[in-house]
């Protein structure tokens, strides 16, 4: 009899695992008044360096109007005044740059998300001078980006199922001369639909040479849908 319920509970959890390796998640659907709050933190030292919250104010059609407040944090724990600001983003979480007149799109979700999707975006984007009367330069940047499943996620605003996608990318400047420089770097997100966004992201950067640099975190500390 044990035998017989090992084996259905071996069924069991084999079942659980192949429905969520399974499953597909479409496109957020935002509405007025949804709301987030992250924390930022610098990983090099573990150390919070701001707090970061966002609301939809507007929605029209595949775009959606948000506000922002940004309140950062000193070495000493002193919180700075907010800095508030409002943009328009496109609905499905992906990005737009231009270089002249050439239009490019920054894929960081590929819908439908599942286990095992992969894409490759390339844009570029223009960026302004480095010094008085020099060339203008572009940006030229290349990520590989793969879901890879399904992982159990702990934050301040709770526990969540997130799907892990991992991007490597690239970059390099130039302008009409020479390249003026170059990177990579490493970036992970772990996106929930039941937040309609990521519950927790890491970016990590490395020079041209491998050294690293910029190490940072960010995770959801609260949410709330109207």
């Amino acid at each position: 009899m044990k035998k017989i319920f090992h084996i259905a509970g071996a069924l069991g959890v084999a079942l659980i695992v192949q429905t969520a390796r399974a499953q597909s998640v479409d496109k957020p659907v935002f509405k007025e008044g949804d709301n987030w709050e992250y924390q930022y933190f610098d990983t090099w030292s573990n150390r919070m360096t701001s707090t970061f919250s966002k609301q939809v104010i507007g929605v029209s059609g595949d775009f959606v109007r948000i506000s922002y407040d940004l309140r950062e944090i000193s070495k000493t724990g002193d919180i700075g005044r907010p800095q508030q600001s409002e943009s328009t983003v496109r609905a499905d979480l992906n990005g737009t740059t231009m270089s002249g007149s050439e239009k490019f799109d920054r894929i960081n979700y590929k819908w439908p998300l599942e286990t095992g999707k992969k894409w490759t975006s390339q844009f570029k984007s223009d960026l302004p001078p480095s010094a008085a009367n020099a060339p203008p330069q572009v940006m030229t940047t290349t990520m590989d980006s793969e879901v890879k499943g399904w992982e159990k996620v702990k934050t301040p605003a709770g526990e969540f199922n997130a799907l892990k996608i991992v991007a490597k990318g690239s970059w390099s400047v130039s302008n009409s001369a020479a390249s003026t420089g170059s990177g990579t770097f490493n970036v992970v997100h772990w996106y929930s639909p039941d937040v309609k966004g990521d519950v927790q992201y890491t970016y990590e950067a490395f020079s041209a040479d491998g050294t690293p640099a910029n190490k940072t975190k960010q995770v959801l500390s609260s949410y709330n849908f109207k």
